[in-house]
């Protein structure tokens, strides 16, 4: 079985994803997450989204994080978090990869649901969905019934299945 709000997508047919968002679903929840393997159209789709939903500011996360760390070495990963969204309502998130980094010792979906309690999140996340669970890198995994006030698509799983 799968969970409510997960919502399956094949490759070909991602262009299906915006006849069945709808503005109603997106304006529901805090965190939209767009998962599937390396080269399957993640940032294609959360790109879409951003052009159709047009509002929200589309963020290079691990160039963006990156540039924070860096440029000040004493500020600590929360506080260069709160900075890069500082007022905020709506982000767009790529490139996530760093947060799977293990100096950070982070776990991404955990994150991504720390950053949606001020705002609405869309990011994409290089995993896989098998049963109700998402795998992603580092061998963490993440079981989709605590995941809530959120909403999943998962590219690269069965043709579209709600």
């Amino acid at each position: 079985m799968t969970p409510s709000n997960l919502y399956n997508l094949d490759k070909q047919n991602l262009e299906l994803v915006f006849y069945n968002l709808s503005f109603d679903i997106l304006s529901k929840v805090k965190l939209v997450l767009i998962v599937g393997r390396p080269g399957c159209g993640k940032t294609r789709v959360i790109r879409m989204l951003q052009e159709r939903l047009q509002d929200g500011v589309m963020i290079n996360f691990g160039l963006e994080l990156s540039k924070k760390l860096i440029e000040n070495e004493n500020i600590d990963f929360q506080d260069a978090v709160d900075e890069m969204f500082e007022g905020l309502q709506r982000v767009y998130l790529d490139n996530l990869e760093i947060l799977c980094d293990p100096y950070l010792n982070k776990d991404p979906v955990r994150e991504l649901i720390n950053i949606a309690k001020h705002r609405q999140v869309v990011a994409t996340l290089t995993g896989e969905v098998r049963g109700r669970i998402l795998y992603y890198p580092r061998n963490m995994r993440f079981e989709l019934d605590n995941l809530e006030n959120s909403f999943i698509i998962y590219i690269g799983g069965r043709k579209h299945e709600i």
